[in-house]
This record gives C-alpha cells, sequence and structure tokens, in this order.
C-alpha cells in the first residue's frame, strides 16, 4: 500500500512539473523583451542611425541621410527577438523613407511599431506626419512626456513650433538640442538658430518673421525682397519694385544666369554670385569676381579647394569670397553644393553675416 502511495505521488508531482514547464515555454514569446535583450551591435546601430537623421536635417546633409538608410536597411535583414529594438528599427526606417521621398506613412505600419513598443519615439514622430500643425505639436508634447531624452521628438517639434511663429518655445528645444548634440557642427547649427528665435521672441527682426516659416525653395523674388529690407547691400534700392531692381540686377550682370525669372527657384551657386556681385559694387572692386580664379589658375594648376565646383565655374571667385570671409561655410568635406535650391531661413541667416560688415 505504501509504495502504491508513492508511486501515486511520483506520478502527481510528474505532472505538476510538466503542466508548469509548458505553461512556461507557452508564456515566453520569442519576442518577449526581458527574454531577449538588446545586443551592443543593435543600440550601436539605432545611435549611429539618429545621428545620421540630425545631420540630415539641421545640416541639410544628403549624405548622411543616405547613409542612415543603407544602415537601417542592412539592419532590417538581420534577425532580432526584442520588440523594443524592432520598433525603433522599423521606426527609424520608415522616418528616412518618408525624409527621402516624403511617401505618406501608412497607419499599418504605425500599428505595427505601436504593437511592438507603444513607448517608441518615433511612433510619436510618424503619428505627427499624418496630423496638422495642432494635433501634431499635441502628439509631440505627449511623445516628449513618454520619451523625455529623445532628441528626434525635439527636432520635428521645434521645426512645427517654428511654423506655428512660437519661437519661444522653438528656442528652449534649440537651446536643449545645441547642448545635447550629437557633434560639433550640430551644436552650432542649433544654437544659430536658437540665438536667432531669441531675437524673434523679443520683436527685434519683427520685418522677417514670415520669411522663416517656409520650408521650401527661395524663388528669386523672394531673394530680392530680402535682401532689398533686410541688408545695406541695395541702398539705393529701398523704393524701386521688385520688378525693376530684377531688371537692373540682369541688364548688369549681377544676375549671371539669364533663363532666371521672378518665379524660378534661385541656387545656391547664383545666390552666391549676385551677393558678391553687390558686395563688389559696394567695394567698387570688380576684381572680386575673378580674384580667386586667377590665384587658384596661377598657384594651384587650377585645382579647386572645393569638390563640387571647378575653378572655371562662374560663381568660383564669389564662393571662395564667402567661404574665406566667414559668410558661408563648405559642407561635408569641402562641398558647397552649387545645385541645391536656397531656403528663406538659411539666406537670411548668410544677409545676417554680411551685414555685420556692410551695415
Amino acid at each position: 500500500m505504501k509504495t502504491i502511495n508513492k508511486i501515486t505521488r511520483k506520478k502527481t508531482l510528474f505532472i505538476l512539473l510538466t503542466i508548469f514547464t509548458l505553461n512556461s515555454l507557452f508564456s515566453c514569446k520569442t519576442t518577449d523583451i526581458i527574454t531577449h535583450t538588446i545586443t551592443k551591435e543593435e543600440k550601436e546601430i539605432l545611435e549611429a542611425s539618429k545621428i545620421e537623421i540630425i545631420n540630415y536635417r539641421i545640416l541639410n546633409s544628403k549624405t548622411s541621410l543616405e547613409n542612415a538608410t543603407t544602415n537601417l536597411k542592412n539592419a532590417k535583414k538581420s534577425f532580432s527577438k526584442n520588440k523594443k529594438y524592432l520598433a525603433s528599427l522599423t521606426g527609424l526606417y520608415e522616418y528616412t523613407k518618408y525624409l527621402n521621398k516624403k511617401n505618406l506613412i501608412k497607419q499599418k505600419t504605425i500599428k505595427k511599431i505601436e504593437k511592438l513598443n507603444k513607448k517608441e519615439e518615433t511612433l510619436f514622430i510618424l503619428k505627427s506626419l499624418t496630423q496638422n500643425d495642432k494635433k501634431a505639436i499635441e502628439t509631440l508634447e505627449e511623445g516628449l512626456k513618454t520619451c523625455p531624452s529623445s532628441l528626434l521628438i525635439r527636432d520635428r517639434l521645434q521645426e512645427i513650433y517654428y511654423k506655428q511663429k512660437k519661437f519661444s518655445k522653438a528656442m528652449i528645444l534649440q537651446n536643449y538640442l545645441a547642448i545635447n548634440s550629437y557633434n560639433e557642427k550640430q551644436f552650432r547649427a542649433y544654437k544659430k538658430l536658437a540665438n536667432f528665435n531669441k531675437r524673434l521672441a523679443k520683436s527685434q527682426d519683427e520685418n522677417i518673421n514670415t520669411n522663416l516659416i517656409s520650408k521650401n525653395s527661395m524663388s528669386v523674388k523672394k531673394c530680392i525682397e530680402l535682401i532689398t529690407k533686410e541688408s545695406n547691400l541695395m541702398p539705393l534700392a529701398k523704393k524701386s519694385s521688385t520688378n525693376k531692381i530684377f531688371k537692373n540686377l540682369k541688364e548688369s550682370g549681377a544676375i549671371y544666369n539669364t533663363a532666371l525669372s521672378l518665379n524660378s527657384p534661385i541656387k545656391r551657386k547664383d545666390v552666391a554670385y549676385l551677393l558678391v556681385s553687390l558686395i563688389a559694387k559696394l567695394e567698387d572692386d570688380n576684381l572680386i569676381l575673378i580674384e580667386a580664379k586667377n590665384y587658384y589658375n596661377r598657384n594651384y594648376n587650377g585645382k579647386s579647394p572645393i569638390k563640387d565646383i571647378k575653378v572655371d565655374d562662374y560663381y568660383f571667385s564669389s564662393v571662395i569670397y564667402l567661404i574665406e570671409n566667414n559668410y558661408i561655410q563648405s559642407l561635408e568635406g569641402n562641398k558647397f553644393y552649387p545645385e541645391k535650391d536656397i531656403k528663406p531661413e538659411n539666406f537670411i541667416y548668410l544677409l545676417k553675416n554680411i551685414n555685420k560688415v556692410f551695415y
């Protein structure tokens, strides 16, 4: 009888252990956050991608965006069981695709990330991209409460504050972004924005508030209007119409590209040539427009120090003049991006730097 009881107890114990083991197996899903911790390599991929995205956002570095997209695309091919990592990876990849092609964010993508991790920082960013500015601000402010250390959320939020003319709020975010920047270039760019917003918030530059909200390319007309209102480069043109100024600039050769109309988007190369032409007129020194070209032909066998422009380009001397006088900076290892359109907010900073000398 005792032997039978022993066998019965052993069977009962075995059954209980089996049930417990099965329950443990079924309850431990393959994507369990606790069981499958994020690896060092995965952390590095996410961090590097965030740096590249902000480089693109604040420095307009197309190369950085391409790097981020490639890194994330390759990372998606590797298998991972960590839900937080998968949420971040998916969110960052979708964000880079949006920045690359301005494609619409799909609701199924948002739901997919939400299912993986409701606290994922890019989830709030992607949601905001599907909303109007008022709703987007609410979403991003909620995101900051959930992810208080997110630079990406702050970066997106300051952009909308900027558009809505909430300069004081934008300034607070930009100061934070500057202090916590990933690199020196980002620090300088965010600090410049914050200082500029500080003046705007105090209504010291009332005339240019509306010029800062555009994210589109700047037209020739807008360029002329800003030069007239925000600089002293054309002192005698203050009372003339934009059409008349444009005609005079073309006739004098200050606008080199004769195919441009008032509504044409103006490129960096033509902005450089126009500004230096006006400076040359104020200085009464037309040699400025050919000085750098002659110097590099004479001393460096015509080799340009800027990777994407040639010494024989009509705007070469103008670009070198602006860089050497610290009015602008070359980008990404001595590149200028001459064919790239320029935005009003970037142009205003350039004018302000020139105004320090030609006041």
